[in-house]
């Protein structure tokens, strides 16, 4: 339980491969693990991370370890169209997946394939084996509701650090945006004999359509000797910096 309130704190994920470890080596003794995912894949391919065990362990991004990316190498195997219908963890033989003979598994006979459901779908797995422990003595079922429940919540904290980024940048956008419509307000040192203007804006949030001129009219000036001042106060249909954009469109045109 106390295992379970630690993932469940954890905001960080520094390391997820080291999380993933740390599960493992709570039901084995010496633990050697990696990721592999076959999300937006063609059939029958799937990439894996480099394998984490107490002496070395790869650091990745929650993103990089649960969708790869383009410096992982693509593999094949036919495997991996059965590990999709996975629905509990299984023993394989690895003499059965021999494109993972090639990815440090030389030296075990068997390894333990956990199914990661996200979404109502397979398309992730941990490959686990152990140096010294005994499959036989280990407990599938809690062994994968750790891992499940320890990538659930990798898979939120990831989500949450993405959606805060989104927002950062929509913040900052918006906020450039509200710049460039200030810049449109009439200038502050306006002077027009006889009369005093004043004017306030403030956009209902960062930006919008609301637009306000006051500038010189020279159309008279020379022919009639008269200075003549025109103003305008418009909105432009709409909210937002969509909005704020036709405004921008209007002051130029």
């Amino acid at each position: 339980m106390d295992f379970l309130v630690q993932l469940s704190g954890d905001e960080s994920y520094t390391n997820p491969l080291a999380v993933l470890l740390n599960i493992a080596n709570s039901e084995f003794t010496n633990a050697k693990l990696a990721m592999i995912n076959a999300y937006n894949l063609d059939p029958e391919r799937f990439q894996i991370t480099d394998f984490c065990d107490q002496n070395t362990c790869p650091i990745y991004s929650a993103e990089e370890m649960l969708n790869g990316g383009p410096t992982f190498p693509i593999q094949q195997g036919k495997f991996i169209e059965f590990w999709k219908k996975l629905t509990y963890p299984v023993k394989i033989s690895l003499s059965t997946c021999s494109t993972l003979l090639e990815l440090e598994l030389e030296k075990f006979e068997e390894a333990i394939v956990i199914p990661i459901w996200m979404k109502g779908s397979v398309l992730r797995w941990i490959v686990l084996v152990d140096y010294k422990l005994s499959i036989e003595d280990i407990d599938l079922t809690k062994l994968s509701l750790l891992m499940n429940y320890a990538l659930t919540n990798i898979l939120r904290t990831e989500q949450k650090r993405q959606l805060d980024k989104a927002r950062l940048w929509i913040d900052k956008e918006l906020s450039e945006i509200s710049r460039i419509q200030s810049l449109l307000l009439p200038q502050e040192d306006i002077n027009i004999d006889s009369t005093q203007i004043a004017f306030k804006f403030k956009a209902y949030r960062e930006a919008g359509g609301d637009y306000l001129e006051v500038a010189k009219l020279p159309l008279y000036e020379e022919k009639f000797n008269v200075i003549s001042w025109g103003g305008c106060i418009a909105d432009v249909t709409g909210h937002g910096p969509s909005a704020a954009v036709e405004a921008a469109m209007f002051d130029a045109i």
